[in-house]
């Protein structure tokens, strides 16, 4: 008799399929309140989108958003004082954690 893996076994191959039974849904519904927004976001980043019109047709403008906030300053001003508040902040929440 050949030993079988432990997922073929006939007895544990019930169990696998009610365990998926069980969390399909919530999969489900966890893959789609989470990937929706995210892949409707980076859709939306690649348009001319405005917020005032909705409604309007978006034309597909590919990656100009991404340049147009890479060029700006104020972008690079932003990530250097959220930097400096992110690395202030750990410091601080680390040296009181451990005093």
């Amino acid at each position: 008799m050949t030993h079988l893996p432990w997922y073929r076994r006939p007895q544990r191959r019930g169990e696998i399929l009610l365990a998926a039974a069980l969390l399909a849904p919530t999969a489900i519904i966890m893959g789609t309140v989470l990937l929706y927004p995210i892949l409707r976001s980076f859709v939306i980043s690649l348009q001319d989108y405005d917020l005032s019109r909705p409604q309007d047709s978006h034309p597909f403008i590919g990656l100009a958003n991404y340049q147009a906030v890479l060029a700006d300053p104020s972008f690079w001003s932003s990530v250097q004082i959220t930097l400096f508040f992110v690395v202030l902040a750990v410091a601080l929440e680390i040296t009181l954690g451990l005093a």
